[in-house]
């Protein structure tokens, strides 16, 4: 779990280099977080071109990916995990590892439950 926290809040970090995110105004910064979170969660041509640009070479193709794949899933929330950390923290308070782990570890049951109320919904009758 060390490594992954150490791993993520690296990437968190690197938000700064998105567009719009940079040596901005609070407001400005706060409009774009709306919008990428707002892409991230309805785009999902956005979402696949992310995954193809990120993807190891041995994972599935990005054509392949929608809203019914856990990796998909995992992507969408860590991405919109890590715009919400930027919008508490910034970039230049690290939070306690412990507070992360708990982030993290709630990232881990959000994205079954997010499929068991998918297949909840799908489910259709038996009789």
């Amino acid at each position: 779990m060390e490594w992954k926290v150490g791993k993520i809040s690296e990437v968190w970090h690197s938000f700064i280099k998105i567009p719009g995110l940079e040596k901005k105004g609070q407001e400005e910064i706060r409009v774009r977080v709306r919008e990428l979170s707002e892409e991230i969660r309805d785009d999902q041509d956005a979402m696949r071109a992310f995954y193809s640009n990120h993807r190891d070479k041995s994972w599935p193709p990005p054509e392949l990916l929608n809203e019914r794949w856990t990796l998909f899933r995992w992507i969408q929330v860590h991405l919109l995990a890590g715009l919400d950390f930027f919008m508490k923290y910034g970039l230049s308070i690290d939070p306690a590892k412990e507070k992360l782990i708990h982030e993290l570890l709630d990232l881990d049951y959000l994205i079954p439950a997010l499929f068991s109320r998918w297949f909840g919904v799908q489910r259709k009758a038996i009789y």
